[in-house]
């Protein structure tokens, strides 16, 4: 089942008051007398991690009266995957619900497994979904298309909610294929983040960065650190680009497969060892 998710907060009726988020219920609790296969999931979830969880972007819908036609009008909370701390990003999310309850039984089960590859930073709540297709709005053609940037994500965050994508198979290969994107992912937030002192990894490179780029022999910008193919570059990458393809190539390769393949490159290992060393002390787990 595929739903859209527009960059709103919630969808209300007109005769919603006010509040305040004190004031709001808790919409990811499980009512204690609910004893559908579902909700059973879903709570059991919380109790083992202390983390909600959801199979859908609706928490709430509740009928409050009726309009001057006779129509329901409903009080309706949802999750905005476009809601952040800074900003709105104005994205639309199609969602492929997850229905079936063995399958939210598998995947649950999953995730507690991704969780413990990131030991430090837990989310307030999580949503699994089959996938989810980011959409961006077109005003030549008046229509939602796909985003030009990473159309169809495997882990969207918002200001209180994690939304994976766990795909539809359930196998072994494919489950630690989507944690290696979540731990990924959150790496490379975590690195982006402006309080993160990254200054140890630029060291190695840092009087490159950004400038002009006339080299044609791959040995000189491997000793200068870069792992990348510039040849067809006229500058050099910048740190957070630099950064993105270390971190790619550790999910790619194993510790032992890096330091083999760029032996002799000192500056190329001590980057490795860097974010080898900082992802440890922040709780990832790279497989």
């Amino acid at each position: 089942m595929a739903c859209c998710i527009l960059p709103f907060l919630a969808a209300c009726g007109e005769d919603e008051l006010a509040s305040t988020p004190g004031d709001e219920p808790n919409y990811f609790a499980i009512p204690g007398d609910a004893t559908d296969p579902e909700s059973v999931i879903r709570r059991n979830f919380y109790e083992e991690t202390g983390i909600n969880l959801a199979f859908s972007d609706t928490l709430h819908k509740e009928q409050t009266g009726t309009d001057a036609q006779g129509r329901p009008v409903y009080h309706v909370e949802t999750i905005n995957l476009s809601y952040t701390l800074t900003a709105n990003d104005d994205y639309l999310y199609v969602l492929d619900y997850i229905t079936d309850p063995d399958e939210m039984e598998y995947y649950a089960a999953a995730v507690k497994n991704i969780l413990a590859r990131i030991k430090n930073e837990h989310p307030y709540s999580i949503l699994l979904v089959h996938s989810i297709n980011r959409k961006e709005y077109d005003s030549y053609s008046d229509t939602w298309e796909d985003a030009y940037s990473d159309p169809w994500p495997v882990v969207v965050t918002s200001f209180d909610c994690m939304a994976i994508a766990m795909g539809n198979s359930t196998s072994a290969g494919a489950e630690k294929e989507i944690g290696d994107n979540v731990v990924k992912y959150m790496l490379n937030k975590k690195l982006s983040d402006p309080d993160t002192d990254t200054k140890g990894f630029a060291a190695f490179s840092e009087e490159w960065y950004g400038a002009d780029f006339y080299e044609t022999d791959p040995e000189v910008w491997h000793q200068q650190g870069f792992i990348q193919d510039l040849s067809d570059e006229w500058w050099y990458p910048y740190q957070d680009s630099d950064m993105e393809d270390f971190i790619d190539a550790m999910f790619a390769s194993s510790r032992q497969e890096l330091e083999e393949e760029w032996a002799g490159y000192e500056r190329i290992l001590g980057k490795f060892a860097w974010l080898y060393n900082f992802a440890e002390a922040n709780g990832y787990v790279i497989e």
